[in-house]
């Protein structure tokens, strides 16, 4: 008996997941053609963008490879290769931790911060496709992803997502998404993802 896969046009038909994960997977081609565009013009590789945006917007003050990781959804090897080559180039400067010994923290050069403006840009053609959605489909749009990378953590053991759903500022969805925090209530379309104030749950 053949094994059947999602893309079997009989299994497409059938099942909803199917249908999702191929979704899923067009739109991820197109930002990772976007993002190899940008690669491609700027001379740093996809992960290399990924960790100067992300070091250019966050507002840790000492962010580790750790919270890279974290944030990025990427092994700690995968991104140590490419901050690496990140410091060779001069974009990133490796800081020793004063608080623990064990440990440092990265930060942008100047000329890092200079390219991190630049290649920021490479998501800009799907955020016009997604800015016409109603807004109540944007808000089931960002609690679905939200749901399914909290499932991505517990069944396939990604890295811990620093969003709502994981933060221990957010009350039980069953009762309404609560942020403690802001001592208010939150519309699907508030939720966070790679929040500044994400705080782990004990």
């Amino acid at each position: 008996m053949a094994h059947t896969t999602l893309f079997d046009p009989e299994h497409k038909e059938h099942v909803t997941e199917a249908r999702i994960i191929i979704a899923l997977e067009k739109i991820g081609n197109k930002l990772r053609d976007s993002i190899w565009e940008a690669s491609t013009q700027f001379g740093v590789s996809p992960v290399q963008i990924q960790i100067l945006t992300f070091l250019r917007y966050t507002r840790e003050q000492k962010p580790s490879i750790t919270l890279l990781a974290k944030s990025l959804l990427l092994t700690k090897a995968t991104l140590s290769d490419s901050v690496k080559v990140l410091i060779q180039k001069g974009l990133i400067d490796k800081r020793p931790n004063p608080t623990d010994a064990r440990s440092s923290y990265l930060l942008l050069s100047p000329m890092g911060i200079a390219l991190a403006n630049q290649v920021g840009h490479y998501p800009n053609g799907l955020l016009e496709s997604i800015a016409p959605l109603p807004d109540a489909t944007k808000g089931n749009l960002l609690e679905a992803l939200l749901g399914l990378l909290k499932n991505m953590q517990q069944n396939d053991g990604i890295p811990e997502p620093r969003m709502c759903f994981n933060c221990r500022f957010h009350s039980n969805p069953k009762l309404g998404h609560y942020c403690l925090l802001l001592n208010k209530p939150l519309e699907k379309s508030d939720l966070r993802i790679d929040c500044n104030e994400f705080q782990e749950k004990y």
